[in-house]
């Protein structure tokens, strides 16, 4: 199962797209990373997965988790 959902530029595109994990194909694409990572997050949300974002040269620059946390904090 996809744990992780990942927004890239696609530099022979000139769009952003995203992509699950193990995935050979993009999800989608967008000419705006807001729009991209707003999909992304939703579809994170959605599935209880890791939203992992990348800048333009590929270095990874935010993530957040979305999946239950087994050990949560308490108080």
């Amino acid at each position: 199962m996809t744990s992780e959902i990942h927004t890239v530029w696609d530099a022979e595109r000139e769009q952003w797209k995203n992509l699950r994990e193990g995935g050979g194909r993009a999800s989608a694409y967008f000419d705006l990373k807001s729009d991209a990572v707003e999909a992304a997050q939703g579809t994170a949300e959605r599935e209880g997965l890791e939203w992992i974002g990348h800048r333009k040269d590929g270095e990874i620059n935010e993530r957040n988790t979305y999946r239950k946390d087994p050990h949560p904090p308490t108080g």
